[in-house]
């Protein structure tokens, strides 16, 4: 057993080593830091215990990365065989449960490692600059790696009980983001009850709340703490968890092994037999309603999972204070409507066409008798109607505070912001696009990462550079970014059209 995992950790370490995304990966993180220095230099922010400040920034980065490596990376392990249709042949060679396992999940683990070491020579910077102690250090990577082991686990499980990789880095992501703001609503709840009852024991199960207390001046605790256990006994239980479904799964048919169990419990979207009758006079836009939307059932669904959200968070927020005025319930559907469309929009771009290449019948549909572009942008509108819950969330807080609204559009500023982060959004989704027609690693979690963290991110960047260089007057600056960002967009619009036509060939 122990001859066939190493051959297998092995194999997909010399794939890691050879396959350059990866290495890009891992060099976005200290590519990232780099950039925060430079902004905080010339901003003149590195005055006051300057190696606290950056040794702050520097973990913060490492647990976003982490997150969504597991959320991406850690959760293709197993689910990507079954995908391929490669796990019968893997069972036939002779591979077992365990062995499998290990050999698909320990390579990615140690890259998950590797994304920390390779932050060493910045922390040895951070000393040098001082405001932080070597043992703050040394508790921040014990629990950065606690958070790995655990965020890793919940990707394995998910990986070895979904069918496809999309339906396993969905639930990864939902899991991970559910933890965090559970437990922190959950805890901060009930710390300002009617009681008092302190829920510190849950709070301090995160990562993120042990990462601020670590980097407190007066920190002197132990580097193992209890969320460093509580982290390592969650991330063992599911491990074992997953062996022991691996176990179960395996001894099923092909097709409904392959299926997953989430999917069974869900009801996969690729697996629903849709009985309704296309329409007749624009079947591509239904077919990307159905195949791409989900639906009208679906788009209900969302609209009432969006405004549970909101009144969650509205919950939330009473328990700070005993009323909640219009503006803050219309700011709260504002924000959080804006905030899920800029997802929801991500994802669909990423899905509209990735399903037809990868189930192979792009071809079959381009075999149609209509032109590329009538049959592109009919499936794109299709899909676009999964917008109109949050879009409707967004106009329903508008209209709650409709007169401020009104008063804000004589205001150059607003359209200055609109112009600018509309244009982001647009470049996002458009790289979003290509980069899931391109690349087939992971490709629209990937997809997702390269284009809208990385658009929304260098957007802002460059605002913080250009106003801590000059002396505040930016606004030119924003109105030329959203421009070249516009056109940008229409660039990569062709280039999207030109793969889509190249994929025809493939």
């Amino acid at each position: 057993m122990l001859q066939r995992t190493f051959a297998l950790v092995q194999r997909s370490l010399r794939v890691d080593c050879r396959d350059i995304r990866p290495h890009l990966f891992r060099m976005g993180l200290p590519a990232i830091f780099i950039i925060t220095l430079m902004l905080m230099q010339a901003d003149r922010q590195l005055q006051s215990a300057p190696g606290r400040d950056l040794m702050g920034w520097l973990a913060l980065y490492d647990y976003i990365f982490v997150t969504f490596a597991a959320a991406t990376f850690f959760a293709t392990a197993i689910v990507e065989e079954r995908e391929q249709q490669t796990l019968g042949l893997l069972r036939m060679a002779g591979v077992g449960p365990l062995t499998l396992l290990g050999g698909k999940w320990l390579p990615r683990m140690w890259s998950g490692i590797l994304l920390l070491v390779v932050q060493i020579p910045f922390t040895m910077l951070c000393i040098t600059l001082g405001g932080v102690m070597w043992h703050q250090v040394y508790a921040m990577f014990v629990c950065l790696l606690a958070y790995l082991l655990m965020v890793g686990g919940i990707a394995l499980l998910c990986s070895v009980l979904s069918r496809s990789i999309s339906a396993a880095c969905g639930w990864t992501t939902a899991i991970i983001v559910l933890l965090h703001v559970g437990v922190w609503m959950i805890a901060y709840t009930f710390s300002w009850g009617p009681r008092g009852w302190k829920m510190d024991w849950l709070a301090e199960f995160l990562g993120a709340n042990r990462l601020f207390t670590i980097f407190e001046v007066s920190f002197a605790e132990s580097a193992w703490s209890y969320q460093v256990w509580t982290n390592l006994a969650v991330g063992a239980i599911l491990i074992g968890a997953s062996v022991l479904a691996f176990h179960l799964l395996q001894d099923r048919q092909d097709d409904e092994a392959g299926r997953g169990l989430l999917a069974t419990l869900t009801g996969d979207s690729r697996t629903r037999k849709h009985h309704n009758r296309a329409w007749a006079s624009a079947p591509l836009f239904w077919q990307g309603m159905q195949q791409v939307a989900g639906g009208p059932i679906f788009l209900v669904g969302r609209m009432f999972f969006h405004l549970f959200v909101v009144m969650v968070l509205l919950a939330w927020m009473s328990s700070f204070r005993n009323r909640i005025d219009e503006d803050e319930i219309a700011g709260v559907m504002i924000a959080w409507g804006i905030f899920a469309f800029v997802l929801e929009g991500a994802y669909l771009a990423a899905q509209v066409f990735r399903i037809e290449i990868a189930n192979q019948t792009w071809s079959t549909l381009c075999m149609l008798p209509k032109s590329l572009s009538e049959i592109v942008y009919p499936r794109l509108g299709g899909a676009s109607l999964a917008l109109l819950p949050t879009a409707s969330l967004v106009a329903m807080g508008i209209l709650i505070e409709l007169r401020d609204f009104v008063r804000a559009l004589d205001d150059d500023e607003f359209w200055l912001v609109l112009f600018f982060f509309s244009s982001l959004i647009a470049l996002g989704w458009h790289l979003t696009t290509l980069f899931s027609i391109t690349i087939d690693w992971s490709a629209w979690p990937i997809s997702i990462f390269l284009a809208t963290v990385v658009v929304i991110l260098g957007g802002f960047f460059s605002i913080f550079m250009v106003d801590a260089m000059t002396s505040g007057n930016e606004e030119p600056f924003v109105w030329f970014l959203g421009f070249c960002n516009w056109m940008l967009v229409a660039v990569i619009h062709a280039v999207i059209l030109e793969r889509l036509r190249a994929r025809l060939g493939a």
